[in-house]
């Protein structure tokens, strides 16, 4: 029961920081989407975005695969 507390906790937690992704305060959404890139390259978290309707993860996808997509830009571009 305790898993579902914090799945349902880190689902409600994402939808906050997608709200928070239009935020007219640049540092601001800087700062979320950080937290995003960290929290959705968990497993827990990765999970939680699962729970998301469809609109919200396509919305956050992105983030979800952060990592990787910098990995080859960087690769890219040297």
């Amino acid at each position: 029961m305790q898993v579902d507390s914090l799945q349902g906790t880190l689902t409600e937690v994402l939808q906050l920081l997608i709200v928070y992704l239009v935020d007219e305060d640049v540092p601001f959404i800087q700062t979320v989407h950080v937290a995003l890139r960290r929290l959705l390259s968990t497993p827990k978290g990765h999970a939680a975005m699962q729970q998301l309707d469809p609109l919200q993860q396509s919305y956050i996808q992105v983030f979800a695969g952060h990592k990787r997509a910098t990995s080859s830009l960087e690769a890219g571009t040297r």
